[in-house]
């Protein structure tokens, strides 16, 4: 046997390895044919592979990352402008925590920056994403984070507005 055939038969094997270990997986491909949003009200496909991608789209059972459909995630948000002036950027502690099944999670940012809001698992696995680098305006905003489909646990939730960075630990407890 050669090295070729060594490298080969070594990569499949770690490839085979591995999959059982996959929480993900594709359940079909398309790639589309422009940057345009095309969307039938169950499948949602925002931009192509090469292409910038603009976030996920709503009202849709699948959602895109370049190119491919993914499965939308089982939590849903909603973004709400509060009333009160910001002295700087924050990430508030969401309230009720422990939740079941519903938070608010609640942050303020000082000046039009382009934000991203996210809840990571402790394996450091993004469960949702609500904001997704949109530009917002200077304010306070809320968001209701309702987690169903995701199993009791303890969760961090990230804001990234322009270089500031902040995480909180929230618990889902059913």
């Amino acid at each position: 046997m050669n090295i070729r055939g060594l490298l080969i038969a070594g990569t499949c094997l770690v490839l085979s390895a591995t999959a059982g270990f996959a929480q993900y997986s594709i359940r079909s491909s398309v790639i589309g044919s422009g940057g345009a949003v095309m969307s039938n009200g169950t499948y949602s496909m925002n931009g192509t592979i090469g292409q910038a991608v603009t976030g996920p789209t709503s009202n849709a059972t699948y959602t895109t990352n370049q190119g491919f459909w993914h499965g939308a995630s089982g939590t849903t948000g909603d973004v709400k402008p509060i009333p009160g002036n910001t002295a700087g950027y924050d990430l508030e502690q969401n309230f009720p925590n422990p939740f079941n099944p519903s938070t608010i999670i609640r942050f303020s940012i000082p000046e039009r920056v382009k934000v991203t809001l996210r809840v990571l698992n402790l394996l450091g696995e993004e469960v949702w994403r609500e904001i997704d680098g949109e530009m917002m305006d200077a304010g306070k905003y809320e968001v209701d984070f309702i987690a169903k489909g995701l199993p009791s646990g303890t969760y961090v939730y990230r804001l990234e507005a322009g270089n500031f960075v902040k995480s909180k630990k929230m618990v889902l407890s059913k």
